[in-house]
Parts: structure tokens; C-alpha cells; sequence
């Protein structure tokens, strides 16, 4: 049976996941997560995509991107087969390290970006790596909060939209984290977006009772409990 495939959509932003065949794992050391963000960065260049979030786990991959005008397969292309012949030279072996293929969902609303940007962050504190996401090294979490830079990642596309000023933005999205972590079932609505492939709607809160709400009201609502001022 052929593949379906997949639709393009120029300037669409995606929550891509790529695994490590029988979930093996596809990391060794430091030099291998190193190796690939300069990988992905040269793939978003040459592909005029834009990283807006990433986070390298043990056995898989998140990245959150805004394709270019090349389809977004091309960049997983280029990265998925240039780092597993990178792993395979260096560990001298042979074979598949990933499985089957990528796997994207389309983010089709601001306020569902946040929820997958908090979600990816999130992935090595569910993973009982770390107890705060700014522990890990491995992931954007800490170019969203200001603590290191990585000129290949775009934190400011979603900070943008929580507040106009950058601190104030970053407190927010601090509060948006922070949330999660007291309340795990705030990530219900990240995983139900995921799991239905990016088919509207998502819900915020405890429960897929009630209306959606907006990026505006996650922000009042985040606000509100957190004692932060809105913009």
C-alpha cells in the first residue's frame, strides 16, 4: 500500500515526533544531542523553516516548527537520515535507528501552541529526568525563560503573543508551566490536540467540559491565579 501523503502548508507550524526504532535509544552521549542541533539547524536554514521549540529525550525527538516554503519532510529528511548515519559511523552499526516515519500534527491556533509548547517542555519532567524542564539542558525550555540563547530556535513567536514585553512574557509563560506541574491534568488538552491529529477543538483545564478558550483568556485566566499583571 502506498503512503498517504502528507499536505503542505507554507508558514503552518507542526509538532513533529520522531522515535528511535523499538524505541531504542538514539542519544549516547553530550557530543550526540550537540551533533544533532547543529544538524536541525542547518536543515531549517536550507529549508526556510523556522524551530520554534525542540526538547531531545532519550529514544525520541520533539520539535515544533513553522515550515518554510519546502515541505516539511524535506527537513526531516535531511536531518533524519544525516543523523542516523551519524550514529550508525560513530557506534558502528548498521540498520534502521528510527522508525517508520515522522509523525506531525498541524497547530492550527495560538492558543494551542501554547499548550504544545508547555507540552514538549514538560516531556523530561513526565519522564522523571528532571523535577523542573529548566533543569534539562536538552530542550528550548531555557531559551524560552531567558537563561541561554540558541540563535536557531524562535521562542519570540509564541512570547509575542503572550505579552508585548519580553520579562512580562516570560513570567507568563513561566506561571503557564508552573501550572502543569502542580496540576498534571492541565496537559490533557496538548495530549488530546496530539492525539486527535491537530482536529479542533482543544480544551484547557481539568476537564473537556466547557467552551475553549482563547489565547487571551489563558493568559487572564494564568494571570489571575498567579497574581501577575496582564500586559
Amino acid at each position: 500500500m502506498s503512503r498517504r501523503l502528507r499536505v503542505h502548508i507554507p508558514g503552518g507550524v507542526y509538532h513533529v515526533t520522531l522515535r528511535g526504532n523499538h524505541r531504542q535509544d538514539i542519544f549516547g552521549d553530550r557530543a550526540d544531542r550537540s551533533t544533532l542541533d547543529s544538524m536541525v539547524r542547518g536543515a531549517a536554514e536550507r529549508t526556510g523553516a523556522r524551530i520554534l521549540a525542540y526538547c531531545w529525550m532519550t529514544n525520541h525527538i520533539h520539535l515544533v516548527i513553522q515550515a518554510g516554503d519546502q515541505p516539511l519532510g524535506r527537513l526531516m529528511q535531511m536531518v533524519g537520515s544525516k543523523y542516523a548515519r551519524y550514529r550508525q559511523q560513530r557506534a558502528g552499526t548498521t540498520g534502521h535507528l528510527f522508525e517508520r516515519r515522522y509523525h506531525a500534527v498541524l497547530v492550527a491556533r495560538e492558543h494551542q501552541l501554547a499548550h504544545v509548547v508547555r507540552y514538549v517542555h514538560l516531556n523530561p519532567v513526565r519522564a522523571g529526568l528532571v523535577a523542573e524542564p529548566a533543569e534539562f539542558q536538552w530542550s528550548s525550555h531555557r531559551q524560552y525563560l531567558g537563561l541561554s540563547d540558541a540563535p536557531w530556535v524562535w521562542p519570540e513567536a509564541l512570547l509575542s503573543l503572550l505579552a508585548g514585553d519580553l520579562t512580562e512574557a516570560r513570567r507568563i509563560f513561566t506561571a503557564f508551566c508552573g501550572e502543569a506541574l502542580s496540576d498534571p491534568a492541565r496537559m490533557d488538552a496538548a495530549r488530546d490536540l496530539l492525539i486527535r491529529g491537530g482536529k479542533p477543538e482543544v480544551r484547557l483545564g481539568r476537564s473537556q467540559v466547557g467552551p475553549t478558550l482563547t489565547l487571551d483568556e489563558i493568559i487572564a485566566e494564568v494571570c489571575g491565579r498567579s497574581g501577575l499583571p496582564e500586559h
